[in-house]
């Protein structure tokens, strides 16, 4: 007889980097802690992969995916009557389906929005298993062999990123920008996401150039122990850290320095 107890995640409308490392974490550990247990997620289908294989049930929050608008663990874009709404509703769904060991979501009343830690630190677990479709997407891409990934998208001043890509001549790499518009275009992402494919990608290369302040991916790099050269990076020392549970390898290059980045 199938198992009929299940962990509810979501409604999730805040920031990417405050999901994949405070709160889908901590559902993957859960998931391994009760295997049995069904884990059902809600939250944006650009992220169904931050859950991956360890989904049972993934539902796409109809909620616009504006990454300026989200703010630690809310979104502008809908208001708290509407969040209790959805998460009111998703409860509903699956009450009589399921025995509903917990029901998780973030508390964005008021001020707590900005409660780092609502969900237990000490429990999260970044082994991160995006879907197969993910993997097949990435072998297709005809750079995917590089060892070196660099994100240069946080930088603004046209001059400056180009500049910095000129010290990589010689040195084959992907360029994250570029391996963004090969993903295919797909508003469901039923099968894959650009999350996805991106963490295939992170735990095949050997380093990341990037920013850790300014970029999604370089924090995520951290996380999945990729190695990283951070250039012109304005976080002090402790709160990378915080960032950095792994203590994964991390090298910095301020661009007034006389030696290029690699």
């Amino acid at each position: 007889m199938e198992n009929k107890k299940a962990y509810l995640f979501g409604p999730f409308v805040g920031s990417v980097f405050w999901e994949f490392s405070r709160f889908a974490s901590y559902a993957i550990h859960l998931k391994k802690t009760n295997p049995d247990s069904k884990l059902i997620v809600l939250t944006r289908s650009s992220r169904f992969d931050l859950y991956g294989k360890y989904a049972d049930i993934l539902i796409s929050e109809n909620i616009k995916d504006d990454e300026t608008n989200q703010d630690c663990f809310k979104s502008s874009d809908i208001s708290i009557s509407n969040y209790n709404k959805i998460k009111r509703s998703f409860y509903k769904k699956y009450k009589d389906r399921f025995e509903i060991i917990d029901h998780l979501c973030p508390d964005i009343r008021h001020f707590k929005y900005k409660l780092k830690w609502q969900f237990p630190r000490k429990l999260m677990d970044y082994d991160f298993e995006p879907r197969n479709k993910n993997e097949e997407i990435l072998n297709t891409f005809s750079d995917s062999t590089s060892l070196v990934l660099v994100d240069f998208s946080w930088v603004d001043d046209v001059n400056l990123k180009q500049s910095l890509l000129d010290e990589l001549q010689g040195i084959e790499y992907i360029d994250y920008e570029k391996f963004l518009k090969y993903i295919p275009i797909d508003i469901n992402q039923k099968d894959y996401s650009h999350y996805g494919c991106l963490i295939m990608l992170l735990k095949r290369i050997n380093l990341v150039i990037g920013n850790i302040d300014k970029s999604n991916l370089t924090k995520l790099s951290l996380l999945l122990k990729t190695p990283i050269i951070s250039v012109n990076e304005s976080l002090t020392q402790d709160s990378i850290n915080l960032l950095n549970p792994f203590k994964t390898n991390i090298r910095f290059k301020q661009k007034e320095d006389n030696e290029n980045i690699i």
